[in-house]
């Protein structure tokens, strides 16, 4: 597996781990709690939770992943294994095409939620449900960039 899969698995468990945060605490509000500020003040807990997150979990995994490679290399010299860790590092064109379409995939998903969204607002509905609508798109947007990710690097892409 290379490093970008493996980069973006953490992305994914990231995303994930937040999710489920997110709705145990939610689902407990629901019909309960009416008053959007609480909703904004959850939302914004959990993002600065998925940021920190997110933050220690991508610096574990280039820890793990240095350490894995010095274990592997460890009968070659300190500047083979500092060249064999910035070689699993490299990113090449077909992996910026691949993060290009796969973003291209996640912000249509979180735009089409945020519509969504909107929509639901505009015909009268329930702001906390707009609001619920809008963050979890973007969550899924997220993720299935995530999983786009890993089958375009599996599968390949092409230009056009």
């Amino acid at each position: 597996m290379s490093y970008h899969v493996k980069k973006t698995l953490v992305n994914i468990i990231s995303s994930i781990v937040i999710l489920i945060l997110y709705i145990s605490k939610s689902l407990p509000l629901i019909g309960t709690q009416t008053d959007l500020r609480v909703w904004a003040i959850t939302m914004l807990v959990h993002i600065g939770i998925g940021v920190v997150l997110t933050i220690i979990l991508h610096i574990l995994f280039h820890i793990f992943l240095s350490v894995g490679i010095a274990i592997h290399e460890r009968d070659k010299g300190d500047k083979a294994i500092e060249k064999s860790i910035e070689n699993e590092m490299v990113e090449d064109e077909m992996t910026k095409l691949i993060d290009l379409k796969s973003l291209q995939v996640g912000y249509g998903i979180a735009g089409v939620g945020f519509v969504t969204g909107l929509i639901y607002l505009a015909i009268g509905d329930s702001a906390i449900l707009a609001i619920n609508i809008m963050f979890l798109a973007f969550f899924f947007g997220s993720l299935v960039e995530g999983l786009v990710t890993i089958y375009f690097n599996f599968r390949g892409v092409h230009n056009g």
